[in-house]
């Protein structure tokens, strides 16, 4: 409602004279009607409050409630010893405290069935904000230039919406922030660093509700502390405010379509909602999604006219026939309609995908699909599982830092055959505890797809990342690896005590029970916490204040402003984390790599952060292949600000070319 009210303000008011409609008091009376009219609807509607809503108290004050309400403040606590004190003993503690929760829900009753949405949602904040809130100012990558763009809708209380731009074209960044910024009087880094991760929090408990309508209540929570357990999740979703935004309407798409208690009506209205809704919040992923649609329609229609599982069920019978085994196997499913995902519905959204980045986005993220899909075209027969091309297999291949690393790297790949090891287990076996919804497989087996192109398609995973592609993917195929996992654990218990369950829910009570610890061991691996714990090359900036990363200091943030304010057109330069710090200040176009100008003797001023001054190194990327690769190169009397024109003892700028003689 707010991104669609924002653009429809920004497109109209000038119409009559209100040249400056992001503002407040455009906003504020617009909003103010809007809510108004939905109150006198919600009042209409249910006059005489036939289903009223009541709190009990009881529940709010229990021991399990309070005890999880406690795990957000917790990390707010950590974060602020962080920030402030270079301490990371509470963040050390309340990490394993949240590992340990999937071994309490599995092996214990201390936290009800009830109470399992709100465990995800208290697990996924503390989550998020244990990391989210490092720094008093935004961190990560792209986050920097969307916290640029915002900025600048806010200066000029309008979106030009004609700026050639894929990030410009998002109503998630350039009218729902503005909006929730002005109308709190709060800066963009703090609606970034909190309320965009508090709905990101939602996307969990969203899945747990899409999981729990085909399997059981624990297969669901632990398929949800999967989700949440990947790195990713905590650290590179939140350097995204799009994506977060966008993985929400996402889940809200899926839960549409699989809610049997929508009547058609609702489901349509529900359905082009938030498919539009996805369509202006991420581009990246809205064509994933399109992807996902496209792979499900190409099922249904070779199915149909090939009858796939049909053709596999009667191989299983000529097995059955001539050998005597495999007597339980058969495929479960029921041959595909195509009216399974309408055709209507496809088109409709790719053709409002299609007409929105033509038209609005100036066709730039229609552009950028097109050249990133290219060069997969053409290299798609040479240069198959090349670790050259193929990053999702680069990464693979590549050797581990230390032996920890390479156990955390083996902890990923257990998770990928157990995801493929549930997919064809759900497939062939009959389970009552599952009821898997068509539509949901169907995308699901899309999902899937797109994490082999990741590994075997050159230059496709790059193209948005490979941990982010797995990310996303795990949307949809985080359950399949819970019921990959304790199928796994049956099997081999059935061979040590030679007994043989019946069905999945015989398995809970222990398969279960060790496939919780397991979660618990892989999400101490993916946040750090034991390489931080082991003094073993820790990856948490989170916990580790030392780790040279995209988290800038007050001194970089003030050296930062000062250059925007003096700044006399020349452009400015950096390292590959510093850089990113100054496009959030003076935009991507007015920023470059150190090296590059320093070799091209280009006229620039040089910004040197605070690692830079404390290990006397600037920090690069060099791509190996289709993996970027971080390498530190020292620079002799870096501490030094003979040349200097600016400092504050956490960063320094340089005039131009001064910094020559240092490399």
């Amino acid at each position: 409602t707010l991104m669609f009210t924002g653009f429809f303000v920004n497109m109209t008011y000038p119409l009559f004279g209100i040249f400056r409609p992001l503002s407040l008091w455009p906003l504020s009376a617009t909003i103010s009607v809007l809510v108004g009219f939905l109150c006198f609807f919600a009042w209409f509607r249910d006059w005489d409050f036939a289903t009223p809503t009541l709190i009990n108290l009881h529940e709010i004050f229990s021991p399990p409630v309070l005890a999880l309400s406690l795990l957000p403040f917790g990390a707010i606590a950590g974060t602020y010893l962080m920030n402030f004190y270079g301490t990371n003993s509470l963040q050390m503690i309340i990490l394993p405290i949240i590992a340990l929760v999937p071994v309490v829900i599995v092996c214990t009753r201390f936290i009800p069935e009830k109470y399992y949405p709100y465990a995800i949602f208290t697990l996924a904040i503390t989550l998020l904000y244990h990391t989210a809130l490092i720094s008093t100012h935004v961190w990560g990558w792209d986050i920097q230039y969307e916290y640029y763009l915002t900025n600048t809708v806010i200066q000029n209380s309008i979106w030009d919406f004609t700026d050639y731009s894929t990030c410009n074209a998002m109503l998630s960044l350039m009218t729902l922030a503005p909006i929730y910024s002005i109308l709190l009087g709060t800066g963009v880094e703090w609606v970034f660093k909190v309320i965009y991760p508090f709905f990101f929090a939602l996307v969990p408990v969203g899945l747990y509700v899409v999981f729990r309508k085909q399997t059981n209540e624990k297969i669901s929570f632990l398929a949800c502390f999967f989700f949440m357990s990947l790195f990713v999740f905590y650290t590179e979703m939140l350097s995204l405010a799009r994506q977060e935004i966008a993985e929400l309407f996402l889940v809200l798409i899926l839960l549409s379509m699989i809610d049997h208690g929508l009547s058609r009506q609702m489901r349509s209205i529900f359905l082009l909602t938030f498919t539009a809704s996805l369509v202006v919040s991420h581009y990246g992923l809205s064509y994933i999604f399109m992807l996902l649609l496209l792979i499900a329609l190409a099922i249904t229609t070779i199915d149909y006219h090939v009858d796939i599982l049909g053709r596999v069920n009667r191989f299983l019978n000529w097995i059955r026939e001539r050998t005597g085994r495999f007597t339980g196997l058969t495929v479960q499913m029921a041959s595909f309609k195509p009216s399974i995902i309408p055709l209507s519905f496809i088109i409709w959204y790719s053709l409002f995908l299609l007409a929105w980045y033509i038209y609005v986005a100036s066709s730039s993220s229609f552009d950028t699909v097109v050249h990133l899909a290219r060069p997969i075209l053409e290299n798609i027969l040479s240069d198959l599982f090349n670790p050259d091309a193929a990053q999702g297999m680069a990464i693979i291949a590549k050797e581990a830092a230390t032996p920890l690393h390479e156990v955390a790297k083996y902890l990923h790949l257990l998770t990928i055959f157990f995801i493929v090891v549930g997919f064809v287990v759900t497939l062939i076996t009959r389970q009552k505890e599952i009821n898997l919804n068509t539509r949901f497989f169907l995308l699901s087996c899309g999902a899937l797809g797109i994490c082999i192109g990741g590994v075997a398609l050159p230059f496709f995973a790059s193209a948005l990342n490979t941990s982010r592609l797995y990310q996303i993917s795990l949307i949809l195929l985080a359950p399949f690896g819970v019921i990959g996992g304790i199928f796994i654990l049956d099997v081999l218990y059935s061979q040590i005590v030679h007994e043989r369950s019946e069905g999945l829910y015989d398995l809970l009570p222990r398969s279960l029970q060790v496939f919780a610890i397991f979660l618990t061991v892989f999400l101490l691996f993916n946040s750090g916490w034991v390489y931080e714990f082991c003094n073993d090359a820790p990856t948490s900036f989170a916990l580790n204040s030392s780790l040279d990363s995209p988290v800038f200091s007050e001194q970089e943030i003030c050296g930062a402003l000062w250059l925007t304010n003096a700044k006399d057109g020349r452009p400015v330069a950096a390292d590959t984390y510093r850089v990113l710090l100054l496009s959030g200040f003076v935009g991507r176009p007015a920023c470059c790599d150190i090296l590059s100008v320093v070799s091209d003797n280009v006229d620039y001023y040089a910004f040197i952060g605070q690692r830079n001054i404390l290990q006397k190194h600037v920090v690069v990327t060099r791509m190996i292949g289709v993996t970027p690769s971080i390498e530190h190169i020292e620079v002799a009397d870096l501490h030094e600000a003979k040349n200097a024109i600016y400092s504050n003892g956490g960063s320094r700028i340089y005039y131009p070319n001064s910094l020559q003689v240092l490399f």
